[in-house]
C-alpha cells in the first residue's frame, strides 16, 4: 500500500494536490494539506497525531527540536581530537 505525491513542491499553493493510490488519482483533503503545511513549518522535531477514518484530525503535541552544530570558528586551525 504505497503512494506517490504528484506535483509536490516546496509550498502547496498552486500544486495539483493529488495522490496516486492504488492506481487512481485522489485529491488531498483540506486536513491533509494543513498537516503537510504544519510539518514543513516545523522543519525538525516530533509530532503526535490523532487519525480517524484515515484522516488527520488533531495534532496533540509538536516538539520543535534544534540540532546544535559545533562552532567551526572556535576550532579554526585546530585538529579534531579522536573520540575518547
Amino acid at each position: 500500500m504505497g503512494f506517490n505525491l504528484v506535483g509536490a513542491g516546496e509550498n502547496l499553493q498552486g500544486v495539483r494536490k493529488m495522490v496516486k493510490e492504488g492506481g487512481t488519482m485522489q485529491s488531498f483533503t483540506n486536513r491533509e494539506v494543513q498537516l503537510i503545511k504544519f510539518i514543513r513549518q516545523l522543519g525538525w522535531g516530533e509530532v503526535r497525531l490523532r487519525v480517524e477514518n484515515g484522516q488527520p484530525v488533531l495534532i496533540y503535541e509538536a516538539i520543535k527540536t534544534v540540532k546544535l552544530e559545533e562552532d567551526v570558528y572556535l576550532n579554526k586551525g585546530r585538529k579534531k581530537q579522536a573520540p575518547v
